[in-house]
């Protein structure tokens, strides 16, 4: 998520995250290599915070992803429940727009990524598993290998000393 805020802030780009058990929305944006996060309500924005660290937003914004996290199902339940209502984040390793509704004529949930529909399915387990994927960060088989090829170095210079 550091990577793709950093991006954001120097290209000047947003994204909407909309909760629907909480009916807020939020919109993060760069500024001049800074990134803006505000609430959205009917009647007024707030500036939840504004800093030229990806690292302070990360932060920020994990608190909400991480609210998603443990919560799928009942986000889930939600969008099937009230015709009409979504549920919008991004993608924590690329920042690609995300929105989550329930088809009531295919009598499952959709996820589409930007304006293409990525996955259409019936199984709640299924959705589950793929948006966890989406909100969640993996760290890459490399940088594993790199990290304990790394701890290995500093082990042995250590012993050396």
């Amino acid at each position: 998520m550091k990577q793709f805020l950093t991006l954001l802030a120097k290209n000047c780009g947003s994204r909407e995250i909309y909760d629907p058990l909480h009916e807020e929305k939020y919109v993060v944006s760069g500024e001049e290599n800074h990134i803006l996060i505000t609430k959205k309500e009917p009647d007024q924005e707030i500036v939840v915070l504004r800093t030229s660290e990806s690292d302070q937003a990360k932060e920020k914004l994990e608190q909400l992803f991480e609210r998603f996290r443990t919560n799928i199902f009942a986000y889930l339940d939600k969008v099937k429940e009230d015709e009409g209502t979504y549920w919008r984040f991004f993608d924590v390793s690329f920042g690609v727009d995300i929105k989550v509704c329930f088809s009531q004529e295919e009598n499952g949930w959709q996820v589409w990524m930007g304006g293409d529909l990525s996955l259409q399915t019936k199984d709640p387990v299924e959705i589950q598993l793929y948006i966890r994927g989406l909100i969640t960060e993996f760290e890459s088989w490399w940088m594993n290998e790199f990290r304990k090829f790394h701890q290995k170095i500093k082990e042995h210079l250590y012993d050396q000393s």
